[in-house]
């Protein structure tokens, strides 16, 4: 994910996921991918600072698109394929 996110700051010159703490950053990113997978839910459980956290649910989501509104079509399709949740499906450099 970390190609994604730095991906999206140069094409915006903005952080594409920020709030004050892991918790809720990770909140923001449930708002706009859905539901963690469960294979990283799970490494999330394993996490000693995510124990006593609820299950993170998507309640208003606010999609990539929306949040990228000023990037080209390609620029975008990058970006998103290196954000998603699980990294079997982001794309290698093999």
């Amino acid at each position: 994910m970390g190609a994604g996110i730095v991906t999206a700051y140069m094409a915006t010159k903005r952080l594409l996921f920020v709030d004050k703490n892991d918790k809720k950053q990770l909140e923001e990113i449930v708002r706009c991918f859905g539901e963690l997978p469960p294979d990283v839910e799970k490494l999330f459980r394993h996490e000693p600072r995510f124990t006593n956290v609820q299950p993170f649910t998507a309640e208003d989501v606010v999609p990539l698109a929306t949040r990228l509104t000023e990037v080209t079509q390609s620029v975008f399709q990058v970006i998103e394929r290196c954000l998603q949740l699980s990294p079997a499906h982001r794309p290698t450099c093999v």
